[in-house]
């Protein structure tokens, strides 16, 4: 079972916090 997924979730997570992405709350319900 590899972690990278769900690094790459986390680092979208936090590029969508900084941007103030619309799509953060998509991100987070995945």
């Amino acid at each position: 079972m590899s972690i990278l997924p769900h690094i790459h979730l986390i680092y979208l997570l936090i590029r969508g916090l900084q941007r103030g992405d619309a799509q953060f709350p998509l991100i987070l319900a995945v």
